[in-house]
């Protein structure tokens, strides 16, 4: 009698799978006091060949930022050193429900800036990286050249503002009113793009 050289079953997070005398831990999987658990709701598959079991997952994962990740998001609030942007997209994913980001003046340029409103303001387009993640606070950084607002709008008039100087000046077409804001090397609107998650 030949046994199976795999099993596979459907599991939800926490379900039991094996002990460590037997397998090891694959992908999809964990292990408390030898005793292997799934993490994720999908496929556990038990290898005899190899000894080992994974979980291919079966639903879609949530897209949550980390450290170190690019964003992209829209600024809601700002004060005198403090930015309030609603991030609706993570490397390069947009998500259907936005996080709030906190992007503070201290790290917003490599220059000194004396107010916020000098480096973004209500209803641009920013881009950023989430530097730290406090207590589920997600703070941001705009230093860098590849960093900062991607698409603003004129305070007056509220039409696009146009670059003007590489020095972050730029120029509304329709009313001439001009603006500084702390922008990415590749200012534009045909910079916002991505894929719906």
């Amino acid at each position: 009698m030949m046994m199976n050289k795999r099993k596979v079953e459907f599991v939800t997070p926490g379900d039991k799978l094996g002990v460590v005398e037997e397998f090891s831990p694959g992908l999809g999987t964990y292990e408390v006091n030898g005793v292997i658990y799934a993490k994720v709701t999908g496929l556990a598959t038990k290898d005899f060949i190899n000894k080992r079991i994974y979980v291919k997952p079966c639903v879609k994962q949530p897209i949550v930022p980390n450290e170190g990740d690019e964003v992209l998001g829209i600024v809601t609030g700002v004060q005198d050193k403090v930015a309030i942007i609603s991030l609706f997209s993570i490397k390069n994913v947009f998500l259907q429900k936005p996080f709030t980001g906190f992007l503070h003046i201290s790290v917003s340029s490599h220059k000194f800036e004396k107010t916020m409103s000098d480096v973004c303001k209500p209803t641009d387009i920013i881009k950023a990286k989430v530097f730290s993640i406090n207590n589920g606070a997600l703070q941001l950084t705009t230093a860098g050249e590849n960093l900062g607002v991607i698409l603003a709008y004129c305070s007056l008039c509220g039409n696009e503002l146009n670059l003007k100087s590489s020095k972050g000046v730029l120029e509304c077409k329709v009313c001439g009113n001009i603006e500084y804001r702390k922008i990415a090397k590749d200012y534009g609107f045909k910079n916002i793009g991505g894929e719906k998650n």
